[in-house]
């Protein structure tokens, strides 16, 4: 519980930092963007945290692109 209290404390300080400059700057896409980014990154902290498995994305793109590849070599030989 407390490598989550951890991560939490991480993300509100770099959001404590970051957040209000991108406000006074009027950059409101970037700070859109840059809260999205922290919410995945923080959740993604948090399941690592509490030894969650996390899904590698290599598999998803191994997942996608098999039929492909199974298709090619099949016209190869």
């Amino acid at each position: 519980m407390l490598a989550v209290i951890g991560v939490l404390a991480v993300v509100a300080l770099l959001s404590l930092l970051e957040f209000p400059s991108l406000l006074q700057q009027k950059r409101k896409k970037d700070a859109a963007v840059f809260a999205v980014f922290m919410t995945i990154a923080a959740a993604f902290g948090v399941a690592k945290s509490l030894r969650m498995p996390i899904p590698n994305p290599l598999e998803w793109i191994r997942y996608a692109f098999e039929p492909v590849g199974k298709l090619v070599f099949g016209w190869l030989s």
